[in-house]
């Protein structure tokens, strides 16, 4: 049985997956004034972005600006209390056409709750997922590392 956080929370992505489909939808709606998103990672999207406010006229309007569809769907989810732990299935098709996640791979999130409304969402995307296909990055993998742990560049 879902906890009243775990429905709210569903409702949340619900609205995003409409909105994400060109449907008229609020999600906003669920989040406190004062709420808070942190976006894992160090691509042009991560961050904390502190407010309601904030969220919208930033994270979602930058994020927006690189998705011309998409949809969301919760995988799973586990409640206790006024946390919520999401695996939702994110896929996203940029004005250009390139396709974020286009192996269905799941992406995690937290949700906080208080009073009714969503606190705090820490999101956990693909990262390389982010850079490559939404903000059309090219892809540059890291130095191969040495046994010890220190960069084999420069290592002598």
């Amino acid at each position: 049985m879902a906890t009243a956080s775990e429905d709210m929370v569903s409702s949340f992505i619900l609205c995003m997956d409409q909105l994400l489909k060109g449907a008229h939808s609020d999600p906003w709606q669920f989040l406190a004034e004062e709420a808070v998103i942190e976006v894992i990672g160090t691509t042009p999207i991560s961050g904390v972005y502190r407010g309601r406010q904030e969220i919208v006229s930033l994270l979602v309007a930058t994020a927006m600006g690189r998705i011309a569809c998409g949809s969301v769907t919760v995988l799973d989810s586990l409640g206790e209390g006024q946390d919520v732990g999401v695996f939702v299935l994110l896929k996203l098709t940029t004005p250009e056409g390139r396709i974020y996640n286009a192996q269905g791979d799941p992406a995690g999130c937290w949700f906080g709750t208080s009073n009714g409304k969503i606190i705090e969402i820490r999101c956990f995307p693909d990262t390389t997922q982010v850079e490559t296909q939404l903000f059309g990055y090219g892809f540059v993998p890291n130095p191969p590392r040495a046994a010890n742990g220190t960069h084999m560049r420069g290592a002598t």
